[in-house]
């Protein structure tokens, strides 16, 4: 199944005389991938494997479902950009983020880090904030949940002592 997408599960009770009385009841062992409504409507959520068991008269039935993303929620290309590449101690500026295609952007998993933390550091929200003197790379991955490629740019800061007037 694809992300984002349900389908119906029908499974099927024999005798056909037992179907008639039969309460089906429906289960995920994973409900951060795939969740099942008690009508047994199977909705994609995550990327992963999960079984849907259903349940009738002590019986019970596994369907193994495996879930990805379609092109259109997997990053291929992104470009970030500092405000200001140049800020002083205890200043901070901001890093944009921009992913195409734009739709993988509510599917994309995205970390940030500076290459040395003692000269400037960045948050989750893309502020970075200059601690000492000297140059620090930040680096952005964005990618796909669960095992999709990533794309990963770079953009220097540089990190001036505060001037003192």
């Amino acid at each position: 199944m694809t992300v984002g997408t349900q389908q119906q599960l029908s499974p099927v009770i024999l005798p056909a005389k037992a179907a008639r009385n039969a309460t089906v009841t429906f289960m995920s062992n994973d409900s951060t991938i795939v969740n099942v409504t008690s009508e047994g409507v199977a909705q994609a959520v995550g990327v992963g494997t999960a079984q849907v068991i259903a349940s009738a008269d002590g019986v019970s039935c596994v369907y193994t479902i495996t879930t990805e993303l379609d092109e259109s929620m997997i990053v291929k290309e992104m470009d970030i950009t500092l405000a200001s590449s140049t800020i002083a101690v205890g200043e901070t500026t901001s890093l944009s983020l921009g992913v195409l295609p734009s739709s993988a952007s509510n599917y994309a998993s995205v970390s940030l880090s500076s290459s040395d933390p003692a000269v400037a550091t960045v948050n989750n929200f893309g502020k970075v904030t200059g601690v000492a003197p000297g140059t620090a790379t930040i680096t952005v991955t964005a990618g796909a949940k669960s095992g999709y490629t990533s794309a990963t740019k770079t953009v220097t800061i540089t990190v001036n002592s505060k001037c003192s007037q």
